[in-house]
Protein backbone atom coordinates (compact mmCIF):
# COMPACT_ATOMS: atom_id res chain seq x y z
CA UNK A 1 0.00 0.00 0.00
CA UNK A 2 0.99 3.49 -1.08
CA UNK A 3 2.09 5.67 1.99
CA UNK A 4 0.21 9.54 2.62
CA UNK A 5 3.64 11.53 1.01
CA UNK A 6 3.13 8.99 -2.18
CA UNK A 7 -0.33 9.03 -2.27
CA UNK A 8 -0.01 12.98 -2.23
CA UNK A 9 2.78 13.57 -4.91
CA UNK A 10 0.32 11.30 -7.40
CA UNK A 11 -2.72 13.01 -6.31
CA UNK A 12 -0.78 16.80 -7.57
CA UNK A 13 1.01 14.30 -10.66
CA UNK A 14 -2.49 14.00 -12.08
CA UNK A 15 -3.37 17.77 -13.01
CA UNK A 16 0.21 17.75 -14.10
CA UNK A 17 0.31 14.78 -16.10
CA UNK A 18 -3.49 14.06 -17.03
CA UNK A 19 -4.83 17.65 -17.62
CA UNK A 20 -7.61 15.88 -19.64
CA UNK A 21 -8.60 13.02 -17.98
CA UNK A 22 -12.12 12.52 -17.49
CA UNK A 23 -12.38 9.49 -14.79
CA UNK A 24 -10.32 7.62 -12.52
CA UNK A 25 -11.87 5.04 -11.00
CA UNK A 26 -10.16 4.22 -7.70
CA UNK A 27 -11.98 0.36 -6.81
CA UNK A 28 -12.47 -1.60 -3.72
CA UNK A 29 -10.93 1.17 -1.63
CA UNK A 30 -10.94 0.50 2.20
CA UNK A 31 -13.31 2.86 4.15
CA UNK A 32 -10.15 4.58 5.53
CA UNK A 33 -9.50 5.94 2.32
CA UNK A 34 -12.24 8.29 2.73
CA UNK A 35 -9.80 10.28 5.05
CA UNK A 36 -7.27 10.04 2.55
CA UNK A 37 -9.34 11.45 -0.29
CA UNK A 38 -10.61 14.33 1.27
CA UNK A 39 -6.60 15.99 1.83
CA UNK A 40 -6.06 14.43 -1.80
CA UNK A 41 -9.40 16.72 -3.38
CA UNK A 42 -7.46 19.90 -1.32
CA UNK A 43 -4.73 19.62 -3.27
CA UNK A 44 -5.80 19.01 -7.26
CA UNK A 45 -7.87 21.09 -9.27
CA UNK A 46 -11.85 20.79 -9.28
CA UNK A 47 -11.96 18.96 -12.64
CA UNK A 48 -9.87 16.33 -10.84
CA UNK A 49 -11.91 15.97 -8.10
CA UNK A 50 -15.10 15.02 -10.51
CA UNK A 51 -13.34 12.71 -12.08
CA UNK A 52 -12.60 10.50 -9.14
CA UNK A 53 -15.14 7.86 -8.84
CA UNK A 54 -13.98 6.23 -5.67
CA UNK A 55 -15.81 2.88 -4.57
CA UNK A 56 -15.84 0.42 -1.38
CA UNK A 57 -16.00 -3.16 -1.71
CA UNK A 58 -18.91 -3.68 -3.11
CA UNK A 59 -18.54 -4.82 -6.52
CA UNK A 60 -22.41 -4.83 -7.44
CA UNK A 61 -22.30 -1.11 -6.55
CA UNK A 62 -19.11 0.13 -8.58
CA UNK A 63 -19.42 -2.41 -11.63
CA UNK A 64 -22.47 -0.86 -13.15
CA UNK A 65 -21.04 2.64 -13.25
CA UNK A 66 -17.52 1.10 -14.73
CA UNK A 67 -19.51 -0.59 -17.51
CA UNK A 68 -21.13 2.66 -18.58
CA UNK A 69 -17.40 3.86 -19.82
CA UNK A 70 -15.90 0.28 -20.43
CA UNK A 71 -16.96 -2.38 -22.58
CA UNK A 72 -17.05 -5.53 -20.04
CA UNK A 73 -15.22 -7.76 -22.87
CA UNK A 74 -12.05 -5.20 -22.29
CA UNK A 75 -12.42 -6.31 -18.50
CA UNK A 76 -11.34 -8.90 -16.82
CA UNK A 77 -12.99 -11.15 -14.74
CA UNK A 78 -11.96 -9.38 -11.75
CA UNK A 79 -13.89 -6.06 -12.23
CA UNK A 80 -16.86 -7.66 -13.92
CA UNK A 81 -15.80 -7.89 -17.25
CA UNK A 82 -15.09 -11.44 -18.92
CA UNK A 83 -11.87 -10.99 -20.82
CA UNK A 84 -9.70 -13.94 -20.94
CA UNK A 85 -5.95 -13.54 -21.11
CA UNK A 86 -5.22 -15.01 -24.88
CA UNK A 87 -1.19 -16.21 -24.13
CA UNK A 88 0.18 -17.09 -27.42
CA UNK A 89 3.85 -18.34 -26.72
Amino acid sequence: MLGIPAMLTHASDWDAYYPDMTRAYLLNTPRIFETVLQVIRSLVSEKTKNALQVYGLNKQEWAADLHKFIDPSQLSPAFGGNKIKNLSI
